[in-house]
């Protein structure tokens, strides 16, 4: 411990008012109870919130320890969490709450054993998740559209990396290109354009990457694609971009106007 944290924690009701910040976190529902006899000790306002108790006397009758579901025997859990409890002190899962309502909701529960006057007590520390499984929900959700989406359009389209190499690409660009049987991720993009045009379309590539910009090709100019088995087809070709983790990627959509 450094000179200065042991400055701050050594005065007087330090530790009382950080217990009192820690109890009025919104969202965090903190709770103590006494490990014999899993009788409730101290709740926070939170709690009574959350777990929708319309007093605290009613909180203090009605609720339960296990006031979670479980997916296997209560009996195997409760060995589950007292091991955990002897060996590390704590135990933390994600579990589904029962409101004293009857609804549910989402949360991360840990469970943190300590002794006080020859005592054995456990905190029990809830952090209502609902929110973030919604949003975790609808991006799934948002996620399956785009695979439907990117997967069964009628034209094709590829993502390619600042690089060349090309990072996605939906089946009808593998069925036009010839690759069914084979995984176009990874090839650079420039295996899909004829030998006495890789050069030059190289140099646009980097040209493009340095000052991207939304816009089509092709039209009025004649644009070839080169297939796995080397022959060669028109295209009109479409470009975007957009910024991702590993850096700026450029999507392609292609038209084969045969």
């Amino acid at each position: 411990m450094n000179e200065l944290t042991k400055k701050i924690t050594d005065r007087a009701g330090f530790h009382t008012s950080l217990l009192q910040a820690w109890f009025s976190i919104e969202d965090e529902c903190v709770s103590v109870w006494e490990q014999e006899s899993l009788e409730l000790v101290y709740f926070n306002a939170t709690s009574l919130r959350i777990f929708r108790y319309d007093s605290e006397e009613e909180m203090h009758r009605q609720h339960q320890f296990f006031c979670f579901a479980c997916d296997g025997p209560r009996d195997t859990l409760k060995q589950t969490i007292k091991a955990a409890l002897d060996i590390h002190g704590q135990w933390e899962d994600e579990v589904v709450f029962f409101r004293n309502d009857g609804s549910r909701f989402p949360g991360m529960l840990t469970i943190v054993r300590f002794s006080f006057n020859g005592t054995e007590y456990l905190l029990n520390r809830v952090i209502n998740i609902e929110d973030r499984k919604q949003m975790e929900s609808n991006l799934l959700r948002e996620n399956q559209r785009f695979e439907a989406l990117f997967q069964y359009a009628s034209i094709a389209i590829m993502v390619v990396s600042e690089d060349g190499n090309i990072i996605l690409a939906n089946k009808h660009a593998t069925r036009i290109f010839g690759y069914t049987d084979t995984p176009m991720t990874g090839l650079k993009v420039e295996e899909l354009i004829p030998g006495r045009f890789r050069e030059n379309h190289r140099h646009y590539r980097e040209k493009y990457t340095a000052h991207p910009q939304n816009r089509p090709m092709g039209t009025g100019i004649d644009l070839f694609a080169r297939r796995k088995d080397g022959s060669e087809f028109p295209v009109e070709i479409s470009l975007g971009h957009y910024q991702a983790e590993e850096g700026r990627l450029v999507i392609a959509f292609i038209i084969d106007i045969t």
